[in-house]
Formats: structure tokens, C-alpha cells, sequence
């Protein structure tokens, strides 16, 4: 054969093999790679603790109202998977959150685990695979090289065991042996698999209750007609109907839950809305006697909770004295609104008036526009910040005073003395309820009275009234004391749980604006 055609046939020759070689099936690469995002530095940001409802739980919608944006690496609400609000720790048993966005469903999403990249080689004719070691952190993967001439799909076999090494052996290309070592526990599936639900972000926000508090063997005195107010922390429960001798004031501390006994004033007073004025309470406006003829009371009584002792000054000038009406405090001035000048009997007239003490001034100012409507049995609140507001009460000049409610809501402006009909009926009309301004600036009315008590609550915004959380004790005549706006408590004791006098309640009952769940619950 000639020198050309040898070289001819042997350049033939290797362009047929790489053709060949280019044919044959290379080794196919499945890599999944997951960046793990709860490998956060803090130390104080951990997995696999209970969960603390000040937080994002699971859900990864808002942090204390504010939007938990979850990423890999630190954020500001969140600490990979754990979720912080506000610089607490948000202990959650669940699985973290992995959007890169946040997840705003009421699931969280599954657990994200850091998986190894898995090769795979498929056999040939001509290959001879070493032994080799294949280590997974959630699952075990176990690859089997088949004969010469047959491939085999990989077999995966998943335990939650520590990491398993599992070692196969190919022995000439005729010949396959794989041995596994037994998993340590039993098989189970993966962590992957599994999908924790928590409970919504939004349940705490849009669950509010009433708790009735456990005061130990503390109780106050069984009253009604009475008012509570909260000064410097603590609870002060006043006056009542009873004059054997006068209610003496019941002292209520939130730390412990638990009622002591202060002073009792010389006279009886009742039907009144009482205010904190620095470290006293202060009674501008009330009855004392019994039903139906209760008197007017012509002082102002003042409580001090320093020294646990009363004295008086003196109260509105005849004839503008009165009982049943609202008593708000603004900027250094007691406002006194509407009331009754004669009781429950054939004499009662029911008013409008306006006046106010001035207490830089120490007088009385009573050339104020009156109330268009005017009520008893009422209270009222500062709205917003700028503006006295007054809703239910009752005209108790009428025979069937009972069911003479009102309905209407009118708002006074400081600035102008004027007064407005805000058209916003209150849900549920009556009288005697317990009034407070809550830690957001509207009217709370808690309670009250008509053909029976109510356990209803209604909230005030300044346009508008929503309904919510009930009382867990039907009640009215006592008063709402709000206490440590970081929760939003309000506290109500004491009180009739029927219409008219009896029976008269020693109970006492918190808000919760965010659900019994929150760290503000009392249990």
C-alpha cells in the first residue's frame, strides 16, 4: 500500500473515532444548588424556639405594622430564618421564611436546607467507575452504575438520620456490586417535605378582647354609679351609690393585679365622670342621696393619691349645678357637659349646658355654648386631640326615662365654641355606659343601660363608630381607666350587671387592642 493511501486510510480513521466518540452519552450534570438563609451571625437570632407574637411569625407580612422584607443576608425586621421586629427576637418552632420578598400568605414556606450538587455518571462500555463517597445533609443519595450494556436511574433513598456514607463499588465492566450501610433511625421524610402553618400576622391586630383580670383574694367594694380613672399607673375606683358609710376609694395596681383601700370621702357621690389632673382626681360635678331624689352636690371633691386624702373646693354656682353629666379635661380646664338637676324624680330636667373650672385661674366659666341635645347619664372624651365629643346618655326628665336614649353624636371645636352634629349615630343607644379616651385618641363607650345592661363596646374615631370586642360582664355605671399605651390596656371594675341598681360587681376586666395572644395578655 502506498505511503498516501496509508495516510489517507489513518486520517479516515481518526475522523470516524471523534465522530464516534462525539455520539457517545456524556456524564449528565443535575446541580441544584440552594443558598441557605438561616445562617445569620447574630448569635441571638436562632431557629427552632417558640414563637413571640410581637413578630412576623411564619407569614413574613408585617413587623409591628411595619413590613418585614426578608432577603438573604440581615434586613431590618428580620434575621434570616428567625423574623426580629424592633430589635426583640421573634422565637418562632417553624420553618423561615425564603422569598427573597417576603411571603404574605397565612403559610409559611417550606424549610430551605443547603443541598450538595449531585453528579451523576452515566456507564459505558469502556468506563470503570472507582468507589466513591457521596455525602447529603437532609437525604441519603445512593447512585448504582448498571452492566455494560444497561443503565440504571438512580435510586434515592431519604432518612433524617445524621449524614450516611454510602459506598459503591464497580467491579469490571461486567460486573456491579453496590453495598449500603443501614441508616442509623428509622426513615422518615424529609424536613423539605414538611409545610408549617402560623397564624396570621393580621390576627392580632384585628382580634381584640376583653380578659377578666385574676385579682388574687382582692377585690374592690361592689359599687355603681361610680367612676375609675388611672393616675400614674394605678386605678382609682371613687365614689358609688351607698352611704353607710361612703365607698371608699379602691386602688387598683396593673404590676400585680391586685386591689388595696384608700380614703373614703365624708359624703356619698355618685353619677359622675371623675379626671386626672397630675396626681389627684377630681369630682367637679355629681349627685349624693338616694332614688329618686338625689341632690345636686355643690363642692368639688379632689382625691389625692400621694397622701390618700380628700379635700374640696368650691363647685359650680347655683343653678348650674348638677349630676349625670360628662367631665373632660383640656388644656388645664374641666369642661362639665349636659346632666340632670333633679334626679330620677317628677323634678328632673335634663340639660345642655356647657361649663368649665379653670384651674390656673381656680373660677368657674359658665358662658359656653350648650349642647344642641341635651343628655344625662352621659360622659364624653377628647377626640383626636382637639375636640370634646359626647354620644349616648339619655333624657331622664321623661317618664320611661329608661328607654329615652340618644342616639346622636356631637363633637365640640375649643377653639371656636362651636358644636357639630357629626351625624354618626351610636350603634347601640343607652345610657350610663363607661366612657375613655383610648391610647389611639377616640371615644370608647364600654356597657351601659336600657331595657337591660349591655356588655357591648363601641369605638369613636371622629367620624365614625366600629363595634368591637364585648365586654365578658354586662355592666354599666362605673368608668374605663387607660393604662400603658405601649399595650393599649383599658380597665374597667365594679358597676351594675343589670339595669338599675343590682347586682352590683366586684369583677375586673382588661382590653387588649391585639388579641389575648400578645405579651400584653393577662394570664
Amino acid at each position: 500500500m502506498s505511503p498516501f493511501l496509508l495516510v489517507y486510510t489513518a486520517l479516515f480513521l481518526l475522523l470516524a473515532t471523534l465522530a464516534h466518540a462525539s455520539a457517545v452519552p456524556q456524564p449528565a450534570l443535575d446541580l441544584e444548588v440552594v443558598e441557605r438563609v438561616d445562617n445569620d451571625p447574630d448569635p441571638t437570632c436562632s431557629r427552632g424556639i417558640v414563637a413571640s407574637d410581637v413578630c412576623c411569625l411564619a407569614s413574613c407580612g408585617t413587623c409591628g405594622g411595619e413590613g418585614c422584607h426578608l432577603r438573604p443576608g440581615r434586613s431590618w425586621g428580620c434575621c434570616m430564618g428567625t423574623i426580629r421586629s424592633r430589635g426583640r427576637n421573634c422565637e418562632f418552632n417553624g420553618p423561615p421564611c425564603s422569598s427573597p420578598t417576603g411571603f404574605s400568605g397565612t403559610t409559611a414556606p417550606p424549610t430551605t436546607t443547603t443541598t450538595t450538587a449531585t453528579t451523576t455518571t452515566a456507564a459505558t462500555t469502556t468506563t470503570t467507575t472507582a468507589p466513591s463517597t457521596t455525602t447529603t445533609t437532609a437525604a441519603t443519595t445512593t447512585t448504582t452504575t448498571a452492566s455494560p450494556t444497561t443503565t440504571a436511574p438512580p435510586t434515592t433513598t431519604t432518612t433524617t438520620a445524621p449524614p450516611t456514607t454510602t459506598t459503591t463499588t464497580t467491579a469490571p465492566p461486567t460486573t456491579t456490586t453496590t453495598t449500603t450501610a443501614p441508616p442509623t433511625t428509622t426513615t422518615t421524610a424529609p424536613p423539605t417535605t414538611t409545610t408549617t402553618t402560623a397564624p396570621p400576622t393580621t390576627t392580632m391586630a384585628s382580634n381584640p378582647v376583653w380578659q377578666t383580670v385574676n385579682t388574687g383574694n382582692t377585690f374592690p367594694t361592689a359599687r355603681h354609679e361610680a367612676c375609675f380613672v388611672m393616675v400614674n399607673g394605678k386605678g382609682y375606683l371613687l365614689g358609688g351609690r351607698g352611704n353607710n358609710p361612703a365607698k371608699p376609694v379602691d386602688i387598683f395596681d396593673p404590676a400585680t393585679n391586685r386591689w388595696t383601700q384608700g380614703a373614703r370621702p365624708d359624703i356619698e357621690l355618685h353619677h359622675m365622670q371623675c379626671v386626672a389632673v397630675g396626681n389627684q382626681v377630681w369630682i367637679v360635678s355629681s349627685w349624693t342621696g338616694g332614688f329618686p331624689n338625689e341632690k345636686n352636690v355643690g363642692s368639688i371633691y379632689i382625691y389625692n393619691t400621694a397622701s390618700n386624702t380628700w379635700s374640696t373646693r368650691p363647685g359650680l354656682p347655683e343653678p348650674r349645678r348638677r349630676g349625670g353629666g360628662a367631665s373632660v379635661l383640656y388644656d388645664n380646664k374641666i369642661y362639665v357637659v349636659g346632666g340632670n338637676r333633679g334626679g330620677h324624680g317628677g323634678q328632673a330636667t335634663t340639660l345642655g349646658w356647657m361649663d368649665y373650672y379653670d384651674l390656673d385661674e381656680q373660677k368657674w366659666v359658665t358662658n359656653l355654648k350648650p349642647l344642641p341635645d341635651g343628655r344625662d347619664h352621659v360622659g364624653g372624651g377628647v377626640v383626636n386631640g382637639n375636640k370634646l365629643c359626647i354620644a349616648g346618655g339619655r333624657d331622664g326628665g321623661v317618664r320611661g326615662f329608661f328607654f329615652a336614649t340618644k342616639a346622636s353624636t356631637y363633637c365640640y371645636t375649643f377653639s371656636t365654641d362651636t358644636w357639630q352634629n357629626m351625624n354618626a349615630a351610636i350603634p347601640a343607644p343607652r345610657a350610663g355606659s363607661s366612657y375613655g379616651t383610648t391610647c389611639a385618641g377616640h371615644l370608647m363607650i364600654a356597657g351601659g343601660e336600657r331595657s337591660d345592661a349591655f356588655s357591648q363596646v363601641d369605638v369613636f374615631d371622629g367620624s365614625s363608630w366600629t363595634t368591637t370586642a364585648s365586654l365578658q360582664r354586662k355592666r354599666h355605671g362605673s368608668g374605663l381607666a387607660v393604662s400603658d399605651c405601649s399595650c393599649g390596656k383599658i380597665y374597667i371594675a365594679s358597676g351594675s350587671g343589670s339595669r338599675g341598681g343590682s347586682p352590683e360587681l366586684t369583677s375586673t376586666e382588661v382590653y387588649l387592642p391585639n388579641g389575648d395572644s400578645s405579651p400584653c395578655a393577662v394570664h
